[in-house]
């Protein structure tokens, strides 16, 4: 336990709060690579000890440890670039060196094979540049030491020449691709389920923002469609002149006070069961009946009026403030959808939308009220109050009424 708890130390050197993701991969990836070529080195050494290889080769090996141990050392210092460059240069320095001073055998170069590909994995994309040298320095040295090799011997003579330690260096570039090829797929999955949580992320953010289907519609084809609803509800809230009533307070506060008053709102549309559609400044609109239709959105709305002026009385309250609501229903068709490709809307549009809004601004403070064709439809559960005939802007003459409260049969 104490063997492995200290490799993880080792392969994490260099990892802080201040590196995640795939950066702190790369890291780790390179610690790890200089762990196991130490390892891979030294049972290169005892190979070459036992079948009588040369001073220049044993020393080779021993330098090559040696730097190794030096990107453990770099990172531990927090020098990245430094320990990437070090780790890919070494593999080129240690597998050419023996070959230059005459004392490799053939067939060495398999290990640049690997360290072409190698800076592209440790190597951020900002030092891409230096990626692609040390890649091309592997290339270029690869050919030109299958050339000096081809040179120097004939084929029967590579094929006779050192076997043993030439089987050692093949299974040494085995174990290397095997560790590269893990890891990667280790980061493949890691990556594969950040994307996933995320994709559960977004798709949870859509639900919370739209309604179900139209959500749904969304994450299944990037896009939603305008829909028409034939009989649906629309709600209006505004606080009466919440510029007066605000006017002590800095725009921070402003919105501070409309915050903690919206989230109670919010809540509320949960619980009643009814859609926030949007809140602009000091106006919340809500609708019901977007959704299956019950056929008693009206009803539902209208719950959810009378108790939004019971929760705003009671943050007002709280606070030692009065927030005067008023509030307008109106109900009709409509047309629901999505806008925009960023920052996206969803809204609705029709005469029906801007009834409600009339509702609203023609309202009485600490009351609701609805248009006829709203009462037609809740007049047996709410007991209204009949408003004289009111001109509304835009329109002909409208009969409204004030809801007062529920009939002992009304909606809980």
């Amino acid at each position: 336990m104490v063997g492995r708890s200290s490799i993880q130390r080792l392969t994490r050197s260099g990892v802080d709060a201040g590196l995640a993701g795939v950066d702190a991969q790369r890291v780790v990836l390179i610690n790890s690579l200089a762990l196991l070529g130490i390892l891979i080195t030294l049972f290169l050494l005892a190979v070459g000890v036992s079948t009588g290889g040369g001073t220049t080769l044993f020393v080779n090996n021993l330098v090559a440890i040696g730097v190794l141990g030096l990107v453990l050392w770099l990172h531990a210092r927090r020098r990245y670039w430094g320990a990437a460059v070090t780790v890919s240069s070494v593999v080129i320095v240690a597998t050419i060196t023996p070959s230059i001073l005459g004392e490799g055998g053939a067939g060495n170069g398999g290990f640049l094979i690997v360290n072409a590909l190698l800076p592209f994995l440790i190597f951020p994309i900002r030092h891409g540049g230096t990626a692609a040298t040390l890649s091309a320095i592997s290339v270029i040295s690869y050919a030109l030491l299958t050339h000096y090799d081809a040179s120097r011997f004939t084929y029967q003579e590579m094929m006779a020449l050192n076997t043993t330690l030439l089987q050692s260096n093949y299974v040494g570039l085995v174990i290397v691709m095997l560790f590269i090829g893990l890891f990667m797929r280790r980061i493949a999955l890691e990556a594969d389920a950040g994307a996933e949580a995320e994709r559960a992320r977004a798709e949870l953010l859509l639900h919370d923002v739209l309604p179900a289907a139209v959500a749904d519609e969304m994450i299944a084809g990037g896009r939603a469609s305008a829909r028409r609803h034939g009989d649906a509800s629309v709600l209006f809230a505004n606080i009466e002149n919440f510029a007066s009533i605000a006017g002590g307070l800095t725009p921070v506060e402003q919105v501070k006070l409309l915050d903690g008053l919206y989230r109670e709102y919010d809540e509320l549309c949960q619980r009643r069961g009814v859609e926030k559609i949007k809140s602009f400044g000091d106006v919340y609109m809500v609708a019901s009946g977007l959704g299956a239709s019950t056929g008693e959105h009206a009803e539902r709305l209208t719950a959810f009026a009378l108790e939004l002026i019971a929760v705003t009385q009671a943050f007002a309250r709280e606070r030692g403030r009065e927030l005067p609501v008023r509030i307008g229903i109106h109900s009709g068709p409509v047309v629901a959808g999505v806008i925009g490709r960023t920052r996206f809307t969803y809204d609705l549009w029709g005469d029906t939308v801007n009834t409600a809004q009339r509702m609203e601004a023609n309202g009485v403070p600490g009351r609701v009220q609805v248009s006829f064709v709203t009462y037609s439809k809740i007049n047996h559960r709410y007991r209204c109050e009949l408003r004289d005939v009111i001109e509304i802007k835009g329109k002909v003459p409208m009969q409204t009424y004030l809801v007062q409260d529920a009939l002992a049969r009304g909606v809980a």
